[in-house]
């Protein structure tokens, strides 16, 4: 119906404003607003007969619309849900906008955080990964999901633009809202559940990580370390001067290095996405330089006439495999853990600059990531020994970061493996913290302190 139809004393606040003919994006946005009006309750074939809302999605006037006011006033009163219907819970999303960041990411900083987010902890397994399962099919995984996941990202990005309205992101849709907009309530809950728990352990183990490592360097630098023990009452102190891998012979301590991950990652956590990105940039930076000194010494290693020919002649670039079944099993996996980042996308989404492009923010970082974690993943496996003869990995070398703080490596090679950790690693527990709260208080399941707490605090009491 046109506007010119419109009742202009209607008891309607405000009589619907149309304009004809509707462009494409106009009329998706109106069939969506009408399926979702439909969802919650409201019988829109009502309207007039069952061509109502249809004409509004389409752009044409509805049967018998033309000069029928009753039929425009109609259309300005929420109709009584049917009574099966009446006890359908409202999709949940766009809580209040002083809990979230601005629209301050520009384009660069929209590539700094999503390399970093690209980048994660998966790359200090790769190496270990290409020696028991050989070279060949851990990089096709590798290529094959960042294809994959590189669409998904900007498809995630275009689903939050498909929500009636919200064509320019004006509104805040975080991943959990997003589900529960699309596929009701019932998915917004599952999925809540499952993406909550999945940042969680993600965050959980790069927590223990970062402090075994952070323990290792202040034993390293320091000369010892000290923790908490719990495990018998009363709890006592400890102190440890071991440089392996994980320096306490219980799980049940909390370490110096535990702690000071917590003091750096806490207070990151409870600022917004867009206040953390000078830290990201500091990320950046760190992930690069000390990335690149990897590099380096991997060549170093893989040189004719070094350590491998002299001192364990059965191992060198040449003999690593190509292709091994034994291995295959954790291929899929890696690969997947390693581009984990797609779920952070709407909340950077949500706060970047409106004229950031999506794909060019999206797919250079996948690009670059890509690049480093292959690097990463072949020139270690060339360059040092993992596996022992039966293929079991060596012990602690699960993480490449391990063999390069050994004894006979160069000092700057063993500051870059510990710098590393703290610049790249760390920061990234606060951003999948921000990502938990983000949800929680979108999704309207808890209020900014209990989101505070839940995302950002509670992993650590873990």
């Amino acid at each position: 119906a046109r506007q010119r139809h419109a009742p202009k004393d209607s008891d309607c606040s405000g009589a619907l404003k149309i304009r004809l003919p509707l462009g494409p994006m106009d009329r998706e946005d109106a069939r969506l607003s009408a399926r979702d009006e439909r969802a919650q309750g409201w019988d829109g074939a009502q309207l007039s007969g069952r061509d109502g809302l249809a004409g509004f999605a389409t752009g044409q006037p509805a049967a018998g619309a033309a000069g029928d006011e009753g039929c425009v006033a109609r259309a300005c009163k929420r109709l009584r849900p049917s009574a099966g219907e009446a006890a359908m819970p409202p999709i949940k999303g766009l809580t209040d906008a002083s809990s979230f960041g601005n629209k301050t990411i520009g384009y660069w900083s929209s590539c700094c955080l999503n390399l970093n987010n690209v980048m994660g902890a998966a790359i200090v397994a790769l190496p270990l990964v290409n020696q028991q399962a050989g070279w060949l099919t851990p990089t096709l995984a590798i290529l094959f999901v960042f294809v994959v996941s590189s669409f998904a990202a900007t498809m995630l990005v275009e689903a939050m633009q498909r929500v009636p309205g919200n064509h320019d992101l004006k509104a805040r849709w975080e991943f959990c809202a997003l589900a529960g907009h699309f596929f009701g309530p019932r998915a917004q809950t599952a999925v809540s559940w499952l993406y909550n728990i999945s940042l969680q352990s993600t965050n959980v183990a790069a927590m223990i990580v970062s402090a075994q490592i952070l323990d290792v360097f202040i034993v390293y630098t320091v000369g010892h370390s000290v923790a908490l023990d719990y495990h018998e009452w009363p709890p006592r102190f400890i102190r440890s001067e071991s440089s392996i891998s994980d320096p306490w012979l219980t799980q049940w301590v909390i370490s110096a290095g535990f702690l000071l991950s917590a003091v750096i990652a806490i207070p990151l956590g409870y600022i917004n996405l867009e206040d953390n990105m000078g830290f990201q940039w500091a990320s950046l930076v760190g992930l690069l330089l000390f990335t690149c000194e990897f590099f380096v010494q991997f060549a170093l290693e893989m040189t004719p006439g070094t350590r491998w020919e002299r001192e364990d002649p059965t191992w060198g670039p040449d003999k690593m495999p190509t292709f091994k079944s034994a291995g295959q099993y954790q291929v899929l996996g890696m690969a997947i853990f390693a581009y984990a980042y797609v779920t952070t996308i709407p909340s950077w989404a949500n706060e970047k600059v409106p004229d950031v492009n999506v794909n060019s923010a999206v797919w250079w970082p996948a690009v670059v990531g890509t690049g480093l974690k292959l690097l990463a993943g072949i020139l270690g496996g060339f360059a040092f020994r993992l596996v022992r003869e039966n293929g079991d990995a060596l012990e602690g070398m699960d993480n490449i970061l391990n063999r390069l703080v050994e004894p006979d490596m160069p000092a700057v090679t063993i500051y870059s493996a510990y710098f590393w950790n703290i610049s790249t690693l760390i920061p990234g527990i606060p951003v999948l913290a921000i990502m938990v709260r983000y949800n929680l208080l979108n999704s309207g399941v808890a209020g900014p302190k209990m989101a505070f707490f839940l995302g950002v605090v509670a992993p650590w009491l873990v």
